[in-house]
């Protein structure tokens, strides 16, 4: 094996959060990393299998690399420093506004929205609440320069339940303009696509996808986000045929390994405010879960 290795060189792949990247892209991208994290003067630890680093004196507060990685090959490789040396610079100001939010519910209360995570990402410690199997919901606090998650000791602070800010966050949520679907016209019937690049609360606009559906129909839509800057959906008016399931599944697994900010590459169903992943079998049939039994997506 190591005659191999120094023949073609070693073709260990990279871990799965930088799938995308190139062997050369991802060692580049772990030498500007940490290059950045040193200048912060205080010891840390990268865990490359789980793309995640985290400061020695605060071991269970960790920070994602999957988001990063695909920000930085979106950009094919230029600016990778500044990328990287402005996010660890909002990873700092995260930690410092944790502490100024902390005792204050009242300055933070209108500036609450919800937010989608994917199940790959740990919440623990965070104010989440559970809205879908297929994906994670946690309120944060909008700053002007960064995006703060909500943990559990600041919610016990403010004397709220996770639910409680959940609810103050929706309603923040439905004030916030609505993004104009582009609509897509098929011989199944009609796939409406919202996508906005700069705008980190577009996928969380699922939470009230009433808002997108005049009026809503009866059976609800066919739902993916696959990332935080896209939803797709379509609504349901008649059987769902495998060619519909098997375009909207492709549609969002692109999105979801394309980024950044991956939510989930399930097919979903809306209907009267709730979200629930779908079970798709290799015939791209709809077979599951039990509420969708005698309904418009199961078609044999």
């Amino acid at each position: 094996m190591g005659i191999f290795r120094t023949l073609f060189g070693n073709r260990e792949p990279n871990p799965e959060w930088a799938a995308t990247l190139s062997r050369e892209g991802y060692l580049r991208f772990l030498a500007i990393l940490r290059r950045r994290l040193d200048r912060e003067a205080r010891p840390y630890e990268i865990d490359v299998a789980a793309g995640s680093f985290h400061f020695q004196d605060e071991p269970n507060k960790q920070f994602g690399l999957w988001n990063l990685a695909q920000i930085c090959r979106k950009n094919g490789g230029r600016d990778w420093v500044e990328i990287i040396d402005e996010h660890i610079a909002r990873v700092m100001n995260m930690q410092r506004s944790d502490a100024e939010f902390a005792e204050r519910f009242d300055d933070a209360k209108h500036l609450l929205f919800p937010r989608l995570f994917s199940l790959d990402q740990s919440v623990e410690g965070s104010a989440a609440v559970g809205v879908c199997s297929a994906f994670h919901v946690v309120v944060c606090v909008d700053l002007q320069e960064s995006i703060l998650g909500v943990t559990l000791d600041m919610a016990n602070k403010w004397e709220r339940t996770p639910e409680e800010l959940y609810s103050v966050a929706l309603d923040n949520l439905w004030k916030m303009p609505r993004f104009d679907p582009a609509e897509f016209k098929h011989s199944e019937g009609h796939t409406y696509i919202v996508s906005d690049d700069d705008n980190f609360y577009v996928a969380s606009q699922v939470l009230q996808l009433n808002r997108y559906l005049f009026p809503e129909p009866e059976w609800g839509a066919l739902l993916a986000i696959p990332n935080r800057h896209s939803f797709l959906y379509e609504p349901i008016d008649g059987p769902i045929s495998p060619l519909t399931v098997q375009r909207l599944i492709g549609l969002a697994h692109s999105g979801y390994v394309n980024g950044p900010g991956s939510i989930t590459p399930s097919l979903l169903w809306y209907r009267d405010g709730k979200i629930v992943a779908l079970d798709v079998d290799e015939n791209a049939r709809i077979v599951g879960p039990e509420e969708a039994q005698n309904s418009p997506l199961i078609s044999y």
